[in-house]
């Protein structure tokens, strides 16, 4: 079932990791290394199982870009 194929993939991506550093899973595409200009997330769930996206929350992620964060006193 579809649950078991995204559970074992961030089990693999999560695992992989650990070991060497880097996030790979026979059941995701390549997971490009982070670039501040071209920033990238790993999608995992739903009916492509995982995926990377340039634009995912974009816009609620920016949000906190413009809002600033202010430490808890």
């Amino acid at each position: 079932p579809l649950e078991r194929q995204v559970s074992d993939t961030l089990i693999d991506l999560i695992a992989s990791f650990a070991r060497d550093g880097r996030p790979v899973s026979p059941h995701a595409p390549a997971w490009p290394e982070f670039s501040p200009r071209i920033p990238s997330t790993m999608v995992v769930g739903g009916p492509d199982v995982a995926r990377v996206s340039t634009t995912f929350k974009a816009d609620q992620l920016r949000y906190w870009d413009r809002a600033g964060w202010v430490p808890r006193t």
